[in-house]
Parts: C-alpha cells; structure tokens; sequence
C-alpha cells in the first residue's frame, strides 16, 4: 500500500498482479516526470523483482499500470509510479497508443470534476514470452474504472446508473485505434484472471453493471 496506489505483485513472475488507484483533480499539478525506473523498497531484497535491464533492448516498453501522468501533484507522488511493482512490459502500439488513449480520457473525467476509481493489469497466455531475467510478456492488459460523478466515490455510492468501463487491450505491435474500440463486460475481465472488482459493492448492483458492456462516448 502507498499514498499514490495499492499493488497486488507477484514475486514469482515478477509483475504486478494489479494496481488500484483513485483519480480526482486534486492529484494533478506541475511535478516534474521522473525519469528513473527502479525495484520497489517496500518488497524484501530478496523477493523477485523485475529490473531496469531487463527492459533494455527488449523490444517493450516499462509500462505503467497507474500513469506517471496521474501523479504530478508532487515529485515524489510522481516518482513513486516508477517502481517497478508499477510496471509491465508493454509494446510501443499499446502503451502510447490505444492503452493510453484510456489513461488520457481518465484525466479528462477528473478534470471535469468527476472521480474515478481504476484498477488495471496483465493478462497472460499459458506459456508467455518472456523478456530479460524471465519477466513475462502479457497478451493483454485490462482496466476496470468507475467513473462517479463527485467526489463521493464509495461502494454505497455505485448504483445500476454508474458509469462502469472495462476495456481489454492486446499487447500486440499492430494494435490500434482508441480504447472504445476494447470495451468488453467487467464479467469477462473477472473471467479471465479470476479477480472479483467491486466485491464491495451489493450483488444486485454487480451483477448489472458488470455484466453490461460500456457504450457512452
């Protein structure tokens, strides 16, 4: 747990499990971005860790799963997305193309006063390519956000109305186009890594809004 995201990682295949984090206009200002990519210091040295030569020359970029660009109230909240239970390997196409087509309209919602809660994460095949020491390359990466209209962002505050968006990207070299284009159900994305999002939140309210698929602009 940190002030700026919450991270479930996964010391084995060294790569976040998922990342969690809250987006409002209040974690926006003028930080610098940091430029250094480095182990996390809250994991025992001794846990398996992805490092920054793994990366070099891999053919992917250090991909954020909670942006840089969601941190610039200050250097340090900016500087804490660059550790690496933060990252994974991503393609050029995904990462600064369709994925953060996602991540741009994310800030455009809180700009607009709005609050979202976001969760994203790899999504991997049963024998994944692997880059460096054995980091593994995801098929895809998901992202789960609920977008609510205030600040007041909270399981009781999800109804049937709620903006729920699920959207899953392939880490593919010829993927393309924006994030409308990978919207599929909550459900699916539960489906394919077994997590369970909004455990919080009534059943009922649930079951309606993850299993409808986002279609507003």
């Amino acid at each position: 747990m940190k002030p700026q995201f919450v991270a479930s990682y996964d010391t084995t295949r060294k790569t976040p499990r998922w990342v969690a984090w809250r987006l409002d206009a209040s974690w926006f200002g003028t930080a610098t971005r940091a430029t250094s990519f480095r182990r996390d210091p809250q994991l025992p040295t001794s846990a398996g860790q992805a490092r920054d030569e793994d990366f070099r020359n891999s053919g992917f970029d250090r991909g954020h799963l909670c942006p840089s660009a969601d941190r610039t109230r200050t250097d340090p909240d900016n500087d804490a997305t660059f550790v690496f239970t933060n990252i994974v390997p991503q393609t050029r196409a995904s990462n600064s193309g369709t994925w953060s087509t996602l991540e741009d309209d994310a800030r455009t919602f809180a700009q607009q006063g709005k609050t979202v809660m976001l969760v994203a994460g790899p999504v991997f095949g049963v024998t994944p390519q692997a880059i460096g020491t054995g980091v593994p390359v995801p098929l895809s990466t998901f992202k789960v956000a609920v977008v609510f209209d205030t600040s007041a962002a909270s399981p009781a505050a999800v109804t049937t109305a709620t903006r729920v968006i699920g959207v899953l990207v392939p880490n593919t070299t010829s993927v393309s186009g924006d994030w409308r284009s990978h919207r599929v159900s909550v459900r699916a994305i539960e489906q394919l890594t077994g997590l369970d999002f909004l455990a919080d939140v009534p059943r009922a309210v649930q079951d309606v809004v993850e299993t409808r698929v986002d279609s507003l602009p």
